[in-house]
């Protein structure tokens, strides 16, 4: 597998050096079939910024949710909770928590259950309300979620005070992401039987 070394990966899709770990995204794994020279690509590293304007960024990103769907359909370890438009929460029941895979923003984070209400909260309250800015601690990471004057919301992650990640998500991916989190919610509700109080209004 390959591993990110900054100042030395290169982009797959410009070949350029990535400077930074929060610049890159990393390539997920897609079947052959659909393309050889692209399924080489997989766990490569690309500049955010790249894959937003690849050519072949809609095909790889489509493909490779199909495959994590068909491949996991049937996996114990990584039970599906939610997939649609690109978006996958799988349940991890080894870590007590959901695993949230973006394939067309190529972003994947980890929410243990216990923070799966607040989170829904902070998630739903972004995509809603103008002006939302909000920080917060999960586990060792500093998350802040920001909505921006174009509405769409910025999500930065610090381990102390190095930056760890950074991405954003656009307008038109906050209704797959709400629908996800009200998916979360309802599950989360079951595994350590609370009631949430996150706010869905508008979707």
């Amino acid at each position: 597998m390959p591993f990110f070394i900054q100042n030395v990966t290169k982009c797959a899709i410009c070949d350029q050096v990535i400077d930074n770990r929060y610049d890159a995204a990393q390539l997920p794994y897609i079947h052959p079939k659909v393309s050889s020279s692209l399924a080489q690509l997989a766990r490569r590293f690309v500049h955010r910024s790249c894959w937003r304007e690849w050519k072949d960024a809609n095909l790889f990103s489509t493909a490779a949710f199909n495959l994590a769907k068909e491949v996991n359909s049937h996996e114990s370890a990584l039970k599906i909770e939610f997939a649609s438009d690109g978006l996958i929460v799988f349940w991890v029941a080894a870590m007590n928590s959901y695993r949230w895979q973006d394939f067309k923003l190529l972003v994947t984070i980890d929410i243990p259950v216990s923070e799966a209400f607040r989170m829904g909260n902070h998630i739903v309250s972004a995509f809603l309300e103008k002006d939302f800015h909000r920080t917060f601690l999960m586990g060792d990471y500093i998350w802040k979620i920001r909505r921006d004057d174009s509405e769409n919301v910025e999500f930065t992650i610090k381990e102390g005070e190095q930056l760890a990640d950074k991405f954003i998500v656009a307008t038109d991916r906050h209704s797959c992401w709400v629908n996800a989190m009200k998916e979360i919610i309802a599950q989360g509700t079951q595994k350590v039987g609370e009631i949430p109080t996150v706010s869905t209004s508008g979707y």
